[in-house]
């Protein structure tokens, strides 16, 4: 059995993917690897999998790039001639769910990874996008396997019948390899000063709301430190520019880390993560910290809430809200102790529910069923 997995960066595949490709390998499945261009390519190759380069504009839709890039993914389609198609990410899953119509043979498994500015902002031209996107989502992911993050990403889609109730299965994301995100030492822990915000820096992940309860926060307790961890992500119109970082850096509100390849060391230094985003697929960064022991503040919102339980592993604000989001962090500062309780407990929620295992588990029962359609 040949498999292709497609999404629209290198560095998704090689982040979020790998496990999975690693597992299906040795489960007997030939991998393939499809997307543009980027430093993860090569080490995909040196992990020993064959990976293809297929280029996608993040940013924008025009018709006749769009047209073009569905016929060039039905090339690579007749070339590769896998027996299972699985996309992620927006643009990934509408090329290959419509390119895949004209191979009847294959089967098409499409991961939503989260809902996207599109569906996050309510502006006039979003609307408009909007209003063409979902009848053509609609043609794209009929008979296709769709798999979901998040109920509430699940049921939206229902509701607009885009797809049926007999595609959609929920799976909790890529998994988190438990072994590598390892419990933090809480003597550590008690010394550090430092709340992660770990993100690209975005509108919708909630940078406002973090520097805002960052600058209230430091009323009260000054010694802490509010540490970005993310990029600018200048193809998204939810990005802050870098003029207005360097205004908050130069306040010294905030200190900016950069991109980070290694998390896992990132969050050795945390005392507590918080990401007040509006809306996640599931938040990869927030089970990663999790899983070192690292207690959680994020937002009552799909992709967020799913992944803690209010006061026992974490608290749950409401988005759009710096006030509640600084008196939380005050809350666990003040309160060491159980903030690091509530750490060892959501480490002990993510291993149940959330591990590679458990997901690549989930994952290969469903290639099975398809085998047998």
């Amino acid at each position: 059995m040949k498999i292709l997995y497609f999404a629209n960066t290198d560095w998704f595949l090689y982040n979020y993917n790998l496990s999975l490709s690693i597992f299906m390998r040795s489960k007997g499945y030939h991998v393939s690897l499809l997307s543009p261009k980027g430093v993860y390519g090569e080490k995909l190759l040196k992990e020993g999998f064959e990976w293809h380069e297929f280029s996608i504009t993040r940013k924008g839709m025009n018709p006749f790039r769009e047209l073009t890039s569905i016929h060039k993914t039905i090339e690579i389609l007749t070339r590769l001639q896998p027996d299972i198609l699985h996309n992620f990410t927006m643009k990934s899953v509408l090329y290959g769910s419509l390119a895949a119509k004209k191979k009847k043979q294959i089967k098409t498994v499409n991961t939503i990874t989260g809902m996207g500015y599109l569906f996050i902002n309510n502006g006039i031209l979003t609307r408009i996008i909007r209003s063409f996107l979902i009848p053509l989502m609609r043609h794209a992911l009929k008979n296709t396997t769709v798999i979901f993050l998040n109920g509430t990403d699940r049921d939206y889609y229902l509701k607009r019948r885009i797809i049926e109730p007999e595609q959609a299965h929920l799976i909790n994301g890529a998994g988190v390899d438990v072994e590598k995100f390892k419990p933090v030492n809480p003597e550590q822990q008690k010394k550090t000063r430092n709340i992660i915000f770990p993100a690209r820096l975005l509108k919708d992940k909630g940078i406002y709301e973090f520097v805002e309860a960052a600058r209230i926060t430091k009323q009260q307790r000054p010694e802490m430190v509010f540490v970005l961890v993310g990029s600018i992500d200048e193809g998204n119109p939810s990005s802050i520019g870098n003029d207005e970082l360097q205004e908050w850096l130069k306040e010294g509100v905030v200190e900016w880390w950069g991109w980070q390849n290694d998390m896992a060391q990132i969050y050795q230094q945390a005392f507590v993560v918080c990401l007040p985003s509006y809306r996640e697929g599931l938040a990869t960064s927030l089970i990663e910290a999790a899983a070192c022991g690292i207690p959680l503040i994020t937002t009552d919102v799909p992709g967020c809430r799913e992944l803690v339980i209010p006061q026992q592993t974490g608290f749950l604000v409401p988005p759009h809200n710096s006030e509640a989001l600084a008196s939380s962090i005050i809350y666990m500062v003040e309160h060491p102790e159980q903030s690091i309780k509530m750490g060892l407990q959501g480490r002990e929620f993510i291993v149940q529910n959330y591990s590679q295992e458990k997901v690549n588990a989930e994952t290969y029962k469903l290639y099975s069923e398809l085998g047998r359609v």
